[in-house]
């Protein structure tokens, strides 16, 4: 499986901390995903084939944010990317229709960069959990399309789950 998601994003942060006034942080971040499956039909059933997944996932993030120092806006990077692994199952229903979901966990080295703050400018080791939950139609005997519900954290790190929707074609060989 390959994937390729790109999105942006507004925060808006509240004044705090005697701070008057409020920060706005437009983002970008592009996640890029190959996984593979394999299938353990030794242990599959009628309504259930369970598999291993493992694959590599590379994330890449900018952050243009309304501060200013000495004149210069801020403007944070981070990219990183690493191998990982996990499990998941198929739940057929009938010979078109079904269920997948799979969760992985991936073991990535992360690097962030600022261009006015030398104290952002750090490396370091994460976590990175993906989990979803599929529902799929087969069109043909190879292509099908997919319908799905995708969520993302960093384990140990607050503020840093997301969840979202899906639409896919698939294409099994």
């Amino acid at each position: 499986m390959f994937t390729h998601s790109p999105e942006s994003y507004t925060t808006v942060i509240p004044a705090s901390g005697g701070l008057t006034n409020t920060t706005t942080v437009n983002g970008s971040t592009t996640i890029t995903e190959l996984v593979g499956r394999y299938l353990l039909t030794d242990l599959q059933s009628a309504h259930f084939v369970p598999y291993l997944v493992g694959g590599y996932l590379s994330v890449d993030n900018t952050e243009d944010m309304d501060v200013y120092i000495n004149g210069v806006r801020e403007v944070n990077k981070t990219s990183g990317g690493g191998f990982g692994a996990g499990f998941g199952g198929i739940f057929p229903v009938s010979e078109k229709f079904g269920f997948r979901a799979d969760i992985k966990q991936y073991f990535t080295t992360v690097t962030t960069t600022s261009n006015v703050i030398a104290a952002f400018n750090t490396s370091r080791e994460v976590k990175y959990v993906r989990s979803n939950i599929t529902a799929y139609y087969n069109l043909t005997d190879r292509i099908n399309l997919q319908l799905g519900v995708q969520s993302s954290f960093i384990v140990n790190q607050d503020h840093t789950s997301g969840a979202g929707p899906y639409i896919k074609f698939g294409y099994t060989f």
